[in-house]
């Protein structure tokens, strides 16, 4: 780990990824009660989290085609100063005749952030060696792990002491400080590459159904990938049901607000030991034989959770599930960038994130509707299931291709 933070473009990288993820938290914290204080409404709060999702439904797939035709240095570094300026204007909001623009930035910030994703993970395999992209990988899902544990706290100080305008300050520098960052990265695309100048998008959009098309037929076309996208789209469907009840499995396990805290913070745990166990053996596992196996594992343990609430045992398995939550991200990452070409790496990622935040919502959505004439067991029990089944099948598929010596192998590399 200590390697490949000492390559200094990915060291750059890193630090600019946690120092913006850490900014998110501060207002995602914040935000939220901030509009629940102001309106006492639980619909108005919840709809500015449906404004923070929708984009990644409506825009995820498309970001990733213009990804693939702009310099994704650059995608990184203007996404980062537009947003530094843009949650600014949460200062201008003082009372409920003002709450369109919460919503607004809300969105329009997660739109925006759509192009983030799919370049920072496009551009990673360009910026270490391909026997460290799994520890590098790991390095960045570390990243979300300490975000989510440092920027909460500093978030609710910020809000106590000095409500919204500290938060949001904080918030915009994280950006500020993070695209300058990215900016002294010391990397030009290939001159083979299909890239275009960022500031010329009417250009760029000529042909963006065609590469759409072309992105989706190439998940169609390669079955390691596909076996891939099959894998996220069913565990996402299952991590929909269980976020819509999260609270309500505190009830089964009889607990309130302490331990739903003690829950989120075992949960985050994990995500940093997953970080470190995943980082450190990086450079000696193969992605494509450990991927089935933690969305597997992840399963069964949510099985065993729901079916024999104990809250001790439940603050273990919440440990546990943030350490394999971590490989599965780790190495269904490392096989796409490992078996896609860099031109279509921006397509690919934008799809998938695209698909996994229309699963999520799906989820949610039947989740809530049937929690009252299904039951919550029923529900976390079939949310387990998926993740079992979104195991089973790679398993299955991968090591069929693995045996017959499938021309698609490069997905398959350590």
């Amino acid at each position: 780990m200590i390697t490949v933070l000492r390559q200094r473009n990915y060291s750059l990288l890193w630090f600019a990824g946690l120092i913006s993820i850490t900014g998110d938290w501060t207002l995602n914290v914040a935000l939220p009660f901030y509009v629940y204080q102001m309106t006492g409404s639980a619909l108005a709060t919840g709809l500015m989290f449906m404004a923070r999702t929708l984009p990644g439904v409506l825009f995820g797939s498309v970001a990733g085609v213009f990804v693939d035709r702009w310099d994704r240095k650059w995608t990184m570094v203007i996404v980062n100063l537009f947003a530094t300026f843009l949650v600014l204007l949460l200062l201008t909001v003082k009372s409920n005749a003002w709450l369109w623009v919460v919503y607004s930035v809300a969105f329009v910030e997660s739109s925006i952030m759509q192009f983030f994703s799919p370049a920072e993970k496009a551009l990673l395999p360009r910026l270490v060696a391909e026997k460290h992209l799994v520890t590098a990988n790991s390095l960045s899902a570390l990243n979300v792990s300490l975000g989510m544990l440092i920027g909460p706290a500093i978030g609710g100080a910020l809000m106590a002491l000095t409500g919204l305008i500290s938060v949001v300050l904080f918030d915009s520098a994280s950006y500020l400080i993070a695209g300058v960052m990215i900016f002294l990265i010391s990397w030009s695309p290939d001159k083979t590459s299909k890239t275009h100048d960022i500031t010329d998008p009417f250009r760029a959009s000529l042909n963006i159904w065609r590469d759409w098309l072309d992105g989706l037929k190439l998940v169609k076309q390669s079955q390691p990938i596909a076996t891939v996208f099959i894998a996220v789209i069913i565990a996402m469907l299952g991590e929909g049901i269980i976020q819509a009840l999260l609270v309500l499995l505190v009830k089964l396990l009889k607990g309130g607000a302490m331990e739903f805290g003690w829950m989120l913070t075992l949960r985050g745990l994990g995500g940093l030991l997953g970080g470190l166990i995943f980082g450190h053996i990086g450079t000696s596992v193969k992605p494509h034989r450990i991927f089935p196996w933690t969305l597997l594992v992840m399963g069964l343990l949510l099985l065993v959770m729901v079916n024999f609430p104990v809250f001790i045992f439940a603050l273990i398995i919440l440990c546990l599930i943030g350490i394999f939550a971590v490989g599965a991200n780790v190495t269904s990452t490392t096989m796409l960038q490992n078996g896609v070409s860099n031109n279509y790496l921006g397509r690919i990622f934008g799809l998938l994130g695209m698909i996994s935040s229309l699963m999520i919502l799906i989820g949610q959505g039947s989740a809530s509707a049937l929690a009252d004439s299904w039951g919550v067991v029923v529900l976390l029990n079939i949310g387990g299931g998926l993740y079992v089944l979104s195991g089973l099948i790679p398993l299955v598929m991968l090591n069929k291709l693995s045996s017959s010596g499938s021309d698609t192998t490069e997905l398959l590399k350590t």
